[in-house]
């Protein structure tokens, strides 16, 4: 899924958990300009997000359930230092998270 669409990903990191949660992927290995890409798949009812924490911060989100992995891009402001996500889901929800690197698109 990632690949078909970033070719040139390289993976950051994977989680999973069943609260929130934040995680720190480490300096992007690619020259800027870099987006961290994340699939993101949850059970439960409600909305998870994500917020990318930097400079400039990002939040992207979905439902969770039945609907499938969620993808979403989100430019860095500093590719060469860590990425802090904070994670937040429903409760009761387990999630599934795949973190890459891509140069950006555009």
């Amino acid at each position: 899924m990632v690949l078909a669409r970033y070719p040139s990903a390289a993976p950051a990191g994977d989680f999973s958990g069943s609260q929130d949660e934040t995680v720190t992927l480490p300096a992007a290995q690619l020259a800027a300009p870099v987006e961290v890409v994340l699939l993101l798949t949850c059970t439960g009812d409600g909305d998870y997000s994500v917020t990318v924490e930097q400079t400039n911060p990002n939040t992207v989100g979905a439902a969770c359930g039945t609907v499938g992995t969620s993808i979403a891009a989100v430019p860095l402001d500093d590719p060469s230092a860590a990425t802090t996500l904070r994670i937040d889901v429903p409760d009761a929800s387990d999630f599934w998270l795949s973190a890459y690197y891509a140069p950006k698109k555009g």
